[in-house]
């Protein structure tokens, strides 16, 4: 039997979490939040590598 979760719970749950991670960033400084955006842009490009390394991977599969 399947358990079904409750969409409004979620959707609660998600906008508590924006609201959160939006007032944390009110408060943070101009050059912490400068830190942060570029941590992020080399998750990012670590996350693209990754991407394609799998795909690549994936194509010499078949």
């Amino acid at each position: 039997m399947r358990k079904k979760y409750n969409t409004a719970h979620r959707r609660s749950f998600r906008r508590w979490v924006k609201q959160l991670f939006s007032s944390w960033m009110k408060r943070q400084n101009r050059n912490h939040l400068k830190e942060i955006f570029e941590k992020l842009q080399d998750i990012e490009g670590s996350i693209e590598i990754m991407a394609r390394e799998i795909a690549r991977q994936i194509k010499a599969d078949k």
